[in-house]
């Protein structure tokens, strides 16, 4: 029924995404794990955009979460490096490509 409801208002969904800038607060919210249920809520909402049509709405969607990924795996690297290197351990070779 959501979905349905999602897909008469695509149109609409697709103007708030432009115009109020929604889907990175949605994208921020999504990512709340306390107690609330407000980070499932902005997931389920933002899954039911995406899966609503290949509209502007679902891309910018997956270009939000591949940011995110990419940042959290840069700052991961990151940690790892600082680790090592507090160790006084070299960094290894990632995929055949040596560290500059």
């Amino acid at each position: 029924m959501l979905r349905l409801y999602l897909c008469t208002l695509q149109a609409t969904c697709d103007v708030l995404a432009e115009k109020v800038n929604l889907l990175p607060l949605l994208h921020q919210l999504e990512a709340v794990s306390s107690g609330s249920t407000i980070g499932p809520l902005a997931e389920s909402l933002l899954e039911e955009l995406q899966e609503a049509g290949a509209s502007p709405v679902g891309e910018a969607i997956k270009k939000l979460r591949a940011a995110t990924k990419a940042a959290m795996k840069q700052k991961a690297m990151a940690r790892r490096k600082a680790m090592l290197a507090s160790l006084n351990m070299p960094s290894t070779v990632s995929l055949g490509v040596p560290d500059a």
